[in-house]
């Protein structure tokens, strides 16, 4: 198995709770202000570029905590060989009113001589309605809004969007299934009990799709399997592993889990950064020993 270098994932767009149901993932990315990045030919610098575009979060109070989200993908290709792809830890911390800071490293290129560059830090203060990403090199916050679209709290509170309509559970379907179709994929779910990540116990789930010899002209059964570990007490997607014949397998997971508050300063803005306050796209270039 060969291992490449880390990367980092980037998008042109954050990525966002936007409803009640996407909540109900857990996704510790949907705390990312995802952005797209431009290196120079000569590895010197790298150009970061953010949009806005309705940036809204879900907010969950009640349940801080601190730790580090990586992801693994594993790639396989025509001879067999494996490619190993890791991301750096991604750090992670949020606060009993559910603000969170968000830590992510740079680099000079994407190859192995690539350097690190400065990191870039985004705070949601949900108490002020605002989002800051830190250019931590030029000591300059980028500010606009970030308002909730979802609050959440911790089991046995109610929980409510935005506007306060209250949540409520989906009904169970009651209705009696027809025999399954051999011609079409088959899926299983399956609850895989409880299990302890450090601090934190989770509920884990498996579904497991199978697609029936001929169904994409395939000459044996493709089977794919995704499977959740979830934190309902800190409303968090604590491990997801999936294995998919067509792209290879993934592993993303939140490690160094710490159940305790936050040091506040976390969630302030240095007080020798210049706050320039955002309506658009913004970008800013990262060098090489800058300081």
């Amino acid at each position: 198995m060969r291992v490449g270098k880390p990367t980092i994932a980037v998008a042109l767009l954050a990525l966002l709770f936007c409803c009640a149901a996407s909540a109900q993932n857990f996704d510790p990315t949907a705390y990312y202000v995802m952005f797209s990045d431009m290196h120079t030919g000569d590895g010197s610098s790298v150009t970061v570029s953010f949009e806005m575009r309705g940036v809204r979060y879900a907010r969950v109070q009640n349940a801080p905590f601190s730790g580090e989200f990586v992801e693994q993908m594993v790639r396989g290709k025509s001879d067999g060989t494996q490619v190993t792809h890791a991301t750096y830890p991604v750090k992670i911390w949020r606060n009993s009113d559910g603000s969170f800071r968000v830590e992510r490293v740079t680099f000079s290129g994407v190859d192995e001589n690539s350097e690190q560059l400065s990191t870039i830090v985004s705070i949601c203060d949900h108490n002020a309605g605002l989002m800051y990403v830190l250019d931590m090199q030029h000591k300059i916050a980028h500010r606009f809004p970030c308002q909730p679209t979802l609050s959440l709290s911790r089991p046995g509170a109610q929980n409510t969007t935005a506007s306060g309509a209250q949540l409520t559970a989906p009904r169970a379907n009651s209705v009696a299934r027809p025999p399954p179709d051999p011609s079409r994929p088959e899926r299983k779910s399956e609850s895989l009990g409880e299990q302890v990540f450090g601090e934190v116990v989770a509920q884990g789930s498996r579904i497991t799709t199978t697609y029936p010899i001929g169904y994409e002209g395939n000459d044996r059964p493709i089977v794919v399997s995704n499977e959740t570990w979830v934190s309902r007490d800190l409303k968090l997607e604590i491990m997801r592993k999936s294995s998919d014949p067509h792209y290879g397998s993934n592993l993303r997971e939140m490690t160094n889990i710490h159940k305790a508050e936050p040091d506040a300063a976390l969630f302030q803005v240095p007080s020798d950064f210049t706050i320039v306050d955002e309506s658009a796209g913004f970008k800013f270039t990262l060098t090489k020993g800058g300081s």
